[in-house]
């Protein structure tokens, strides 16, 4: 297994991907873990920040469904306004 198969930006398109595929839009966190091939802490790494940013929400303790609608696709933020928070000038 490389680098990137157990990466956690993978990991989570799986698990979002199980979650779309779910019955009633719920997922079994220890089914997640088993289907993913990984440890369950590396599910709640993934939970926690999609749980963060208000996309999930736990159902019970090993359990979390969609917030309100499934998203069908991630918003991209708007890019940096020139000059703002840009490293431009520390490469010079």
């Amino acid at each position: 297994s490389s680098r990137y198969d157990s990466s956690l930006g993978l990991l989570t398109k799986k698990f979002v991907g199980l979650l779309r595929g779910s019955p009633d839009n719920m997922l079994d966190l220890n089914i997640a873990a088993n289907e993913l091939g990984v440890q369950k802490r590396r599910i709640y790494d993934i939970t926690n920040v999609l749980e963060g940013i208000g996309l999930i929400q736990k159902t019970s303790k090993n359990q979390v469904s969609w917030n309100n609608n499934p998203p069908t696709t991630f918003v991209r933020p708007p890019p940096p306004v020139e000059g703002e928070g840009s490293d431009s000038e520390l490469i010079g």
